[in-house]
């Protein structure tokens, strides 16, 4: 039983199987998700350079987060294998993760200021207090999560790692 080969295509220059009959919405809709992906990095990217946020290690980290999602998500443009997909979503995670330390520490900071300024707060009244914070913006780490979670929608069924499947000649079943 040999399969047949016509429903299955390779890559232009890669031999890398793809899908055969992606349909038009599904990569226009990956091409804007990654579009905003970037304009948002780079937007936060000069963001945190603007208001100067550089001070140390634990405030450049963002900066190499979104330098490294930009980096990545230009090596996705430049080659269709499966690495810079691999690559590209474990930096998403990276960036999550970062968004989620990033809301910890601008919450912890904005809830000593606070204690500084009304030792008796506590409770409900100090929350508030922090997550209104503006120097630093509680919620502005958030921004790293949101980002790492459109980069990961716009690699959603990526056709690298499409599952093909093709029919045999004898019995016209589909196999994987």
């Amino acid at each position: 039983m040999q399969p047949r080969l016509e429903n299955i295509h390779t890559a232009p220059g890669t031999g890398s199987i793809v899908e055969p009959h992606e349909s038009a919405t599904a990569v226009a809709l990956r091409i804007f998700l990654r579009l905003l992906f970037t304009l948002g990095a780079a937007g936060a990217c000069a963001d945190l350079v603007l208001i100067g946020h550089v001070d140390g290690r634990a405030q450049q980290v963002p900066l190499v987060v979104l330098a490294g999602g930009l980096a990545v998500s230009v090596w996705m443009v430049v080659s269709s294998r499966r690495a810079p997909v691999r690559v590209f979503q474990t930096v998403m995670m990276a960036f999550i993760a970062c968004g989620l330390v990033g809301l910890s520490l601008h919450y912890r900071a904005n809830v000593e200021f606070a204690r500084e300024l009304t030792p008796d707060r506590g409770g409900l009244g100090l929350f508030w207090t922090a997550i209104k914070g503006a120097s630093p913006p509680s919620l502005a780490p958030a921004t790293l999560i949101y980002l790492g979670l459109l980069g990961l929608a716009s690699t959603y069924r990526h056709p690298t790692y499409a599952v093909h499947t093709f029919t045999t000649h004898d019995s016209g079943e589909e196999e994987q």
